[in-house]
């Protein structure tokens, strides 16, 4: 392990205390615990897009196009938006 100085609260402090006492293990050990959860997190964040790939179903359909909404987001046309008017002409 390596060895590092860091800078707390004392809020921070008093409060991490009384937690290792709580549960019977050293401030550090809560420190590194807090330090795994933190990385093991952030490693299992996809990209929400790759949920994406394959949505519409398999390749080789022709109505994607019309019925996008429905396939990708999984909603029957009813409880779709209704569609926007078009703008008026300029004048």
């Amino acid at each position: 392990m390596v060895r590092i100085q860091l800078h707390l609260a004392e809020r921070h402090v008093q409060r991490l205390g009384a937690l290792a006492r709580k549960r019977g293990v050293t401030r550090a050990q809560l420190i590194r615990q807090g330090i795994e959860l933190l990385l093991s997190s952030e490693k299992d964040e996809a990209d929400p897009l790759l949920d994406l790939i394959g949505a519409a179903g398999p390749a080789g359909r022709t109505d994607l196009s019309e019925r996008h909404d429905e396939l990708l987001y999984d909603a029957s046309p009813d409880r779709l938006p209704a569609a926007a008017e078009p703008d008026e002409p300029a004048r």
